[in-house]
């Protein structure tokens, strides 16, 4: 039957695939040649296109000042497929704040050679710097000279696992005056090894990486951490790492600023072997998390560390809920 015939055209925006199915009858047809029942218990779950046109209204017409963002990446060249998951939590952030975001995509190796300087220049140019997470010695430097200019210029900083860690590093070097300030992973002859690998790992290199839900325990309550979360004391989010801050040096870097907002064990407090962010007080928006805030995100419940960044990159204020969404809660679905 021709009313058996759906089209799938191509469109602009995501959210138009469902405006457009619903606009053809797909959900009638499906629930006629199905024979379910129109009382059924539950009842079907009709998308809402009402909410799919606002989001698609936002990306392809949005009201406010075009954001500019650096992202400091190692794997950029030729794509961006390997920051899925990442640039999908960009769109959900996006549409939260009805902004429209102008990506400065620069491998980190171009911090580092002779063009340098013309690299940073372009940062300065950025309302916003994001370093994702990553492994490997490459680009490394590229990185640490990324987080130097967001946190001298006063530039909105948001760094996600390996962009921790270098944020550390950065921090030790310039700020406590450690030179050779390292991660373990990179340098295994630095005599400040920021980062290092967990225990877990010391005996064997395999799958036994720091994976999936884990607690996060906030333990400042004047932190941007414990603000985003509307509060909430734990909250769960999802992990994949295998290095990870070393403990030895968390004093130092307390008593020159820097403050430890969330930890894996609440018994050992910010002294914990295991930090999950960290935060420079003094700068407009300077946030790191070790875990991957990316990986738990939607449309209509962006993840608070992403768009808190794009909230002050944006300098536009964002009305936050009262309490933290029930899926990043302990037990919570």
């Amino acid at each position: 039957m021709c009313s058996d015939i759906i089209g799938a055209p191509n469109v602009d925006c995501l959210y138009r695939i469902p405006v457009e199915f619903q606009r053809q009858g797909l959900i009638e047809r499906l629930v006629q040649k199905l024979k379910l029942p129109k009382n059924m218990v539950p009842p079907l779950d009709v998308p809402d296109c009402d909410q799919f046109n606002r989001f698609s209204d936002i990306l392809r017409n949005p009201s406010n000042p075009t954001v500019r963002i650096a992202f400091v990446g190692k794997y950029v060249t030729g794509g961006t497929d390997a920051y899925f998951s990442v640039l999908q939590c960009f769109e959900h952030c996006q549409i939260a704040l009805g902004i429209k975001l102008d990506i400065l995509y620069m491998e980190s190796e171009e911090l580092e050679g002779e063009n340098a300087e013309e690299a940073l220049e372009a940062l300065k140019g950025c309302d916003g710097i994001f370093v994702p997470g990553g492994f490997g010695v490459r680009g490394i430097e590229g990185k640490v000279r990324a987080v130097t200019l967001a946190r001298t210029h006063k530039i909105p900083y948001f760094g996600v696992c390996l962009g921790m860690q270098v944020a550390l590093i950065e921090f030790a070097r310039h700020v406590l005056g450690w030179a050779d300030a390292n991660s373990e992973e990179f340098d295994a002859k630095s005599t400040h090894q920021i980062v290092h690998i967990m225990d877990c790992d010391k005996q064997q290199m395999g799958a036994n990486m720091h994976l999936g839900t884990r607690e996060v325990h906030l333990v400042d309550k004047a932190s941007i951490m414990h603000r985003i979360y509307s509060g909430a004391p734990i909250v769960c989010e999802r992990h994949r790492h295998r290095y990870e801050v070393n403990g030895t040096f968390l004093e130092d870097f307390k008593a020159a600023g820097l403050k430890v907002t969330g930890v894996a064990d609440p018994e050992k407090g910010v002294d914990g072997l295991r930090v999950e962010a960290v935060e420079l007080p003094d700068h407009p928006h300077f946030l790191a998390v070790q875990y991957h805030p990316e990986f738990v995100t939607s449309p209509l419940d962006p993840s608070p560390p992403f768009l808190s960044f794009f909230e002050a990159a944006s300098k536009k204020s964002f009305k936050w809920p009262g309490g933290c969404h029930p899926r990043r809660l302990p037990g919570g679905k």
